[in-house]
């Protein structure tokens, strides 16, 4: 995502982009809840198991490092 005075990563909140993406990725979060109440046909929770695999070993690839 991008624009004019868009910005994920405020000076006051560094981590909004990872925040926002853990509670897209975590069953109960704000977020995940609201896209759950959406009609099925979205599609993002679809994937949501994926994103989240992708996401753990791209962490552990990291702490392997």
């Amino acid at each position: 995502m991008a624009g004019p005075g868009m910005n994920l990563a405020p000076k006051d909140f560094a981590e909004f982009a990872q925040a926002i993406q853990y509670s897209i990725a975590t069953p109960g979060a704000l977020c995940h809840e609201k896209l759950r109440e959406k009609d099925p046909e979205f599609g993002y929770l679809a994937f949501k198991e994926a994103i989240r695999q992708e996401w753990q070993a791209a962490m552990k690839a990291a702490v392997a490092d």
